[in-house]
């Protein structure tokens, strides 16, 4: 969990006591962690960015305490114009802030709080970056616009000019500018450069303690990202009594500060919680914790300020009100009923038909659920879909798997170096649509693959017929075409009227695709069709 470093003395002076810091803040999941003299070490837990500076800390004691209640007071102006151009990193929010007093322990807390957010939500600058500018030092309107690679200002800490192909070879923040693939774009003013996002701010409008007026601009790849991470910073400058000014894009201010309303029952809110709350009580339990109440009955209209960018259901708003309750208070039940625990029918389903894998001479392996369009489709000749992760930490985990088969596969390329023939398979989950609440569902397949000189479809086949005689099942094979196997060397398995799976001999594309030096027969069954 990320850990935040706060100083007492600027915790005090928003309100709160060394006492109730030690006490509290582990209640609202800011857990003291460590101490060196006036810097106190907090770990806090991910889901809560809000809670990445001491103004958020603080605002979840006092809310907690009941000192202040209800939604906080997030005001922001409409600010000058900030005009775009057509840069590739295309989502911009950007806002100034008046009358700050940096002095302290103060400016510590911003920057950490802007390294913070743009490391965990930013997801390391990808998705999001912040640049925070002295405004004083701006001069006239300022452009965020495309620029081109010889293009020069002073970089942050450095005396010199530099082009904005050198900073990314030589500047030590460079390395957020290397492959990121949306090529150069920048911030400038009336006299040059001021910003080169993500990668580094320039020396001119550099922030210090003594600085009066803020110019806080955001870019990024998502434009979610990057409206939540300034949603997050104006609530938390707010709290500090700081004018703040959104900037107007395309006509119009932004981010929308306004509250998000999320009805929730009141007898799910006691079903979850094995509570007899009335609504009432859940409503004061709310506002302490930072949420406005517009109608406490049994269903209770619920606003969530703007910096809670993690709530995102009704179950959310249950775990706040269980968290103000106090888990303490809780009191243990016994269950009801008593009885015996025991596996799923799928499991056991799926350890049957790993016995039986297994005899027949089959590794087994254990792959990811989340996978990569390029695995999923491209390598395979195919186009299957896939639920798509929003906020991915890497490129090789994007998306979910619809087949295991290409896991399988991929496998069998990081192993061509191991002695043949190599026989595996893998039982796991897939993610396919389905008539549920997200709208998808998980669905048991078995995969497997066969690799040698002489594997071929006559090899598969008799694989999948011992398989399906193992289970007791009668079965009927057809022609099938697939476009990642060879034409008339791929058949479909029929069990009960219903097409259960298909297997067949890969073609050699594919096998080019995922570096294969050997022929590969392999094929994929659905486990749900066939269980008994």
């Amino acid at each position: 969990m990320p850990v935040v470093e706060a100083d007492i003395r600027d915790l005090k002076s928003l309100g709160v006591t060394e006492e109730e810091v030690e006490t509290v803040g582990e209640m609202v999941k800011a857990v003291l962690e460590e101490k060196e003299g006036d810097l106190w070490k907090f770990e806090v837990t991910s889901d809560r960015p809000d809670m990445l500076s001491s103004e958020g800390i603080a605002r979840a004691i006092k809310g907690f305490l009941g000192r202040e209640v209800g939604l906080p007071a997030i005001r922001a102006a409409e600010g000058p114009e900030l005009k775009v151009g057509s840069p590739k990193r295309s989502c911009v929010v950007a806002f100034s802030v008046r009358n700050v007093d940096l002095r302290g322990p103060v400016f510590r807390n911003l920057i950490q709080f802007q390294e913070k957010l743009a490391q965990i939500l930013g997801r390391n600058r990808r998705e999001a970056a912040v640049g925070i500018h002295d405004l004083d030092r701006i001069s006239g309107p300022v452009v965020y616009r495309e620029a081109k690679p010889e293009e020069r200002f002073v970089p942050l800490e450095m005396y010199e000019k530099m082009s904005l192909e050198e900073i990314v070879k030589k500047h030590p923040k460079g390395i957020y500018g290397r492959d990121s693939g949306f090529g150069f774009q920048v911030f400038e003013d009336a006299e040059g450069i001021i910003s080169f996002p993500p990668v580094i701010n320039s020396e001119r409008t550099k922030v210090s303690e003594d600085t009066k007026n803020l110019f806080v601009e955001i870019t990024g790849t998502n434009p979610k990202t990057v409206e939540d991470v300034a949603k997050i910073m104006i609530s938390n400058l707010c709290e500090r009594g700081w004018a703040v000014e959104r900037w107007v894009i395309g006509g119009e201010a932004r981010p929308d500060l306004s509250p998000r309303q999320i009805n929730v029952e009141t007898a799910f809110v006691n079903s979850v919680l094995g509570l007899e709350l009335k609504p009432t009580e859940i409503s004061a339990i709310l506002e302490r914790m930072r949420f406005g109440v517009l109608d406490a009955s049994e269903r209770i209209s619920v606003l969530v300020p703007p910096f809670r960018v993690d709530v995102l259901h009704p179950v959310d708003i249950v775990e706040d009100v269980a968290i103000g309750y106090g888990y303490n208070n809780m009191v243990p039940v016994y269950p009801k009923v008593h009885g015996i625990g025991s596996t799923l029918k799928e499991t056991d389903f799926s350890e049957a038909v790993a016995e039986v894998m297994i005899g027949l001479g089959f590794q087994e392996i254990l792959s990811f659920v989340l996978t990569s369009p390029k695995n999923q489709n491209e390598k395979m000749g195919v186009r299957t879909g896939g639920v798509k992760i929003l906020n991915p930490c890497t490129r090789r985990f994007t998306t979910c798997r619809t087949w295991i088969l290409p896991s399988v596969l991929e496998f069998l390329s990081a192993n061509c170096h191991r002695e043949y023939p190599q026989k595996v398979f893998e039982i796991g989950d897939c993610v396919v649509p389905g008539s549920t609440e997200t709208g998808f569902r998980t669905k048991r397949k078995l995969a497997f693959a066969i690799a040698h000189d002489r594997a071929n479809f006559t090899e598969g086949k008799s694989v999948v017929e011992a398989l399906l005689r193992s289970l007791g099942l009668s079965w009927e094979i057809e022609e099938k075409k697939h476009p990642s196997f060879i034409e008339s060397r791929c058949a479909s398995v029929t069990v009960g009227n219903r097409e259960v799976g298909f297997f067949g001999e890969l073609k050699p594309e594919v096998l080019l695709n995922w570096k294969l030096e050997k022929p590969v027969v392999c094929g994929e069954l659905d486990l749900e069709r066939v269980m008994p």
